[in-house]
């Protein structure tokens, strides 16, 4: 495998755990391990965009539908992230 890019202090120090690409592949979105923090990048600049802190930590699993986000918690809570406004709803 070859590094495509080296994204040094996006991630704070820690292991990227899940990924996901928003509908129009504008966007990655790195889900850190152990962590509360969801980073979004830009995918035609690289360029860190923005970041996410979960109310509750510990983000066990998300996906993507018509560019919202959709993440499940650790405590049992879903959150909905509009992806175009870069907005947590609900």
């Amino acid at each position: 495998y070859q590094e495509i890019e080296n994204l040094e202090g996006v991630l704070s120090g820690r292991r990227a755990e899940k990924l996901q690409v928003s509908t129009d592949g504008q966007l990655l979105i790195v889900q850190q391990e152990r962590t509360d923090f969801l980073r979004l990048i830009e995918t035609n600049t690289h360029e860190f965009a923005d970041s996410i802190t979960i109310p509750v930590p510990q983000n066990k699993d998300m996906d993507i539908y018509d560019n919202m986000l959709y993440i499940c918690s650790s405590g049992g809570f879903l959150y909905k992230y509009d992806l175009n406004n870069r907005s947590l709803v609900d």
